[in-house]
């Protein structure tokens, strides 16, 4: 696995540049082919080093355009920082992207991706990096992160158990009241009925 792309330092500045040299030749707008599958599998090797593997189709297009969509699509990663020995065409209509890199490495190529699934506007875009912001912030208010299985996290979450049960049986009102909380804010969960 190769590593993470080098940072374009201002892409949308590149963009910017790349459009004003199309008006000035007069060159029409171009067309991004959206895949229709993605497949993405992240893993943590360490504190800040993950793995990516991401996998992208375009079944929709036939094969004579497809021939042509794959190789731009490449050397566009390439453009953007990706090594291209990193990158391959896939025997399934698309291609493959084999990385490592920081979570904010990792994190921004998984969501650019992702958010040209849709046409979104740029207010719904922040909106939802609000809500993920939110939603971090929650969890780690309510929770110890953590990120490996040792002798003292063992015995933190044994302690951590033992205060549960010790606090349920002196408030057995507890859990119906935290259930209540969820229901109230989430989906109930199925009763497998």
């Amino acid at each position: 696995m190769t590593e993470a792309p080098k940072k374009v330092t201002d892409l949308e500045k590149m963009f910017e540049e790349m459009r004003d040299l199309c008006k000035r030749y007069n060159v029409p707008r171009g067309m991004l082919f959206v895949p229709d599958k993605i497949e993405i599998r992240v893993q943590r090797l360490g504190e800040d080093k993950f793995s990516l593997v991401y996998q992208e189709s375009f079944d929709y297009l036939p094969s004579n355009i497809l021939d042509l969509v794959v190789p731009l699509t490449i050397g566009a990663l390439v453009r953007i920082g990706f090594e291209s020995g990193c990158i391959r065409r896939t025997d399934r209509n698309g291609i493959r992207v084999e990385s490592t890199g920081s979570l904010l490495d990792i994190a921004g190529g998984i969501f650019s991706e992702v958010l040209i699934q849709r046409k979104l506007e740029e207010g719904e875009v922040s909106s939802l990096f609000d809500d993920i912001a939110k939603t971090r912030r929650a969890f780690a208010d309510l929770y110890e992160l953590e990120f490996k299985w040792d002798e003292e996290v063992e015995r933190r979450y044994n302690d951590n158990l033992q205060n549960l049960a010790r606090i349920t049986e002196e408030h057995p009102s507890i859990q119906a009241e935290l259930e209540a909380i969820s229901n109230k804010y989430g989906h109930p969960p199925d009763s497998g009925k």
